[in-house]
């Protein structure tokens, strides 16, 4: 019998590193969390390519942090598998498909080397993600390079949807702007986007913006402390237009889970600062961009489709302290003036 050559001993190497890979790929698949049964049921709004609704909690990149190349797959397991209190699996994706979101793609590589890597298993696992990504840039070179950045992370073919980020008040009158949504516009014409939005961080921006045709969704400040011009502005225009509403900063930037000096009692959890803004019926999906494992698995834990009603008395009392003088977070403080 001939000795095993070297490139045969390296053959036999790789194969079982494919089956030990294989086999423990299936072993993460098959773990599961018991998410509770008060989790939202899926968004029927928005749906995947394949025709999923979508889960109501978004899992978005995190600026300045250093999120896992696996927190992607972590999340996309958990909804895959997840079961209720009871132990059934229901259905696939029980709780709804994943929602990704991210804005500038060079500030988190390895969150976006993991979507990367979901988007291009198979053809048939891109249409069951639902992800959405764009930019600040209005000119249309500038854009179209967003947009191909944002195709090549995610299978090269379509974008679920492309937002056109950070709206400011001193754009509303320039044709720059307007022209920016009539581009976004055409690639869905083009079956390069299948939805378009836009983001702000004014309300009166974001009540413009509900009146626009080409505007399908807004992404808006929403928490327990950006709350009163949301209800005040924006919120009635988009109920006037039927434009569900993405709530982001729903934590203010991890903030509210650190108390107050004015506040006696204990500070809201991550799933108490999620659960609250879902409470608005305009709020279609929650977006929120865990750091880690640990604090994506106590956002899920803690995410419940209803609060009860002193609940949402109390983190309304405790939204109403002055949060904008310890932090300056706030980018259109007079528009919380009545």
């Amino acid at each position: 019998m001939r000795p095993a050559t070297r490139t045969s001993r390296l053959k036999v190497v790789a194969v079982l590193a494919f089956v030990f890979t294989v086999s423990l790929s299936n072993a993460l698949s098959s773990l599961s969390i018991p998410l509770p049964d008060t989790f939202p049921s899926p968004s029927n709004t928005f749906t995947t390519a394949s025709g999923l609704p979508v889960c109501r909690y978004a899992l978005g990149g995190a600026a300045r942090s250093t999120q896992p190349e696996t927190l992607p797959s972590q999340y996309f397991d958990w909804l895959l598998n997840a079961e209720n209190s009871s132990g059934k699996k229901q259905s696939e994706f029980p709780f709804g498909a994943p929602f990704f979101f991210y804005y500038n793609p060079h500030r988190y590589p390895d969150f976006l080397s993991g979507i990367q890597a979901l988007c291009c298993q198979s053809r048939e696992q891109r249409e069951n993600l639902f992800i959405a990504s764009g930019g600040t840039e209005r000119s249309p070179a500038e854009m179209e390079q967003r947009l191909q950045d944002a195709l090549q992370k995610c299978g090269g073919e379509y974008l679920d949807l492309f937002v056109l980020e950070y709206v400011c008040s001193y754009e509303w009158k320039r044709s720059d702007l307007h022209d920016a949504m009539a581009q976004a516009q055409e690639w869905k014409r083009q079956g390069l986007v299948r939805h378009v939005g836009a983001s702000t961080h004014s309300h009166e921006v974001g009540a413009l913006l509900a009146a626009e045709d080409a505007i399908e969704t807004v992404m808006l400040r929403y928490s327990m402390s950006h709350k009163d011009a949301a209800e005040r502005l924006s919120f009635p225009a988009c109920a006037q237009y039927d434009k569900p509403v993405l709530a982001f900063t729903t934590t203010r930037w991890n903030r509210l889970q650190d108390g107050h000096h004015e506040w006696d009692d204990d500070a809201p959890s991550t799933g108490d600062c999620l659960s609250f803004a879902l409470q608005s019926p305009l709020v279609e999906c929650i977006l929120h961009s865990a750091r880690d494992e640990e604090e994506l698995e106590e956002a899920l834990m803690g995410f419940h489709q209803s609060m009860s009603k002193e609940k949402v008395d109390q983190w309304r009392s405790y939204g109403d302290l002055d949060w904008n003088s310890g932090d300056g977070f706030d980018e259109y403080p007079e528009e919380r003036e009545e």
